[in-house]
């Protein structure tokens, strides 16, 4: 007897064939029949006469860590159809935690209103299975995280023993559950970071057969440079390389895709395990301080907010954005301010979905003002939509 009979759907399950009229049986959590006409009985029946079905989505790039922690039942997934996440991506991860670290992951965990019982990777992964979440959770382990714990959020580079550390703490991540290494070369710390460095630790996700996943370090005027550079690490660690959101940001860039696909195509056939994913909308989603000059963005997200209130740090920046307002577009592509819409400011409710244009006209504020009176005002956190 099945537990439940899906009837009389259309199935797409996936393979690239052609829609399928049939009845879906389900057996002891899992599919048991796709046929035209199922005759068993099952326990429960349900009519699913012009509806489609298909299998549980993935989505291969999730940030979901703190929210799962939040709300297990992950409706704004489950009913999207995703039934499986890949969290930790673009090098942020909510364990392991040490050093700098701490204080990075506890800013985000106050904003929900989560209590930071854990320490290392496994005690995170034991605080997902109780009580447990509605989708099935992939996570990997973050660079910038792993960075920040030895390191710090400054522009430094390590020296053996804290090349070791970091290494030790990828293997006991690997070791406690995660499925890869992540990194975000885009965003401070993982931007400080030299190829060879994320090389030596990718070696070590390759180990425990995990796989690369990165935000790579351009998506923009130097976004060929920085795939190439992707397929490097995957090369010279031996592992398979996801590329995450893979786009080229920025008007003056658009026409280069084509070349970025035929690269991706190529290295294929060399017979590298190279892929990507890419999201369905016209926009990204950031932290509004990721529009900032890399020298501003140092120390993490409180060091960011505190310098920000600081006038001649202010006047540096409004000097940086006229000299090198080409390099500010390289980390957005925004082409006016009315394309940066704010996403997430618990503290002013009365900000979200409205954009820097909107909100400096309103306060009577140059528009860089009123972006740095934001980061400053949120500590670092306000979100946003470019």
């Amino acid at each position: 007897m099945l537990d439940i009979l899906i009837k009389g759907g259309t199935v797409i399950d996936g393979t690239g064939g052609a829609p399928l009229e049939a009845d879906v049986g389900v057996a002891d959590g899992r599919i048991a029949i796709v046929v035209a006409d199922v005759a068993q009985e099952a326990a429960r029946t349900i009519d699913a006469q012009g509806l489609h079905l298909a299998p549980g989505f993935i989505d291969p790039h999730s940030h979901s860590d703190l929210t799962l922690l939040v709300d297990p039942r992950a409706q704004s997934k489950i009913r999207q159809g995703v039934t499986t996440e890949v969290i930790g991506n673009c090098g942020f991860s909510p364990a392991p935690l040490l050093g700098a670290a701490v204080d990075e992951v506890r800013a985000r965990t106050d904003l929900l209103g989560l209590e930071m019982t854990w320490a290392d990777f496994g005690g995170y992964v034991d605080r997902l299975r109780s009580p447990g979440a509605a989708v099935n959770v992939v996570p990997l382990v973050g660079h910038n995280t792993v960075r920040g714990a030895v390191l710090g959020y400054c522009d430094v580079q390590p020296d053996p023993a804290q090349m070791t550390a970091m290494q030790d703490l990828v293997g006991e991540a690997m070791a406690q559950g995660a499925r890869g290494l992540s990194t975000g070369l885009f965003y401070p710390p993982g931007h400080y970071a030299r190829t060879d460095e994320v090389v030596e630790l990718a070696r070590v996700a390759a180990r425990y057969g995990g796989a690369y996943f990165s935000h790579i370090r351009s998506e923009s005027d130097r976004g060929l440079a920085a795939v190439a550079e992707a397929i490097e690490i995957g090369q010279k660690a031996e592992i398979g390389v996801q590329i995450a959101h893979l786009k080229l940001a920025g008007y003056r860039n658009w026409s280069k895709i084509d070349g970025l696909v035929a690269m991706l195509d190529d290295t294929v056939r060399t017979g590298v395990r190279v892929g990507a994913d890419q999201y369905p909308y016209h926009a990204s989603s950031c932290w509004l301080a990721a529009m900032l000059p890399y020298w501003a963005q140092g120390g993490g997200a409180k060091a960011i907010a505190e310098r920000l209130r600081d006038p001649g740090v202010r006047a540096q920046l409004r000097l940086d954005w006229k000299e090198n307002r080409a390099e500010w577009e390289n980390r957005r592509g925004v082409r006016a301010w009315s394309e940066v819409v704010i996403s997430e400011f618990d503290a002013r409710p009365e900000v979200l979905g409205r954009s820097i244009a909107e909100i400096s006209e309103a306060e009577g504020k140059d528009p860089l003002d009123a972006a740095f009176d934001l980061i400053a005002a949120s500590a670092g956190q306000v979100g946003a939509v470019w």
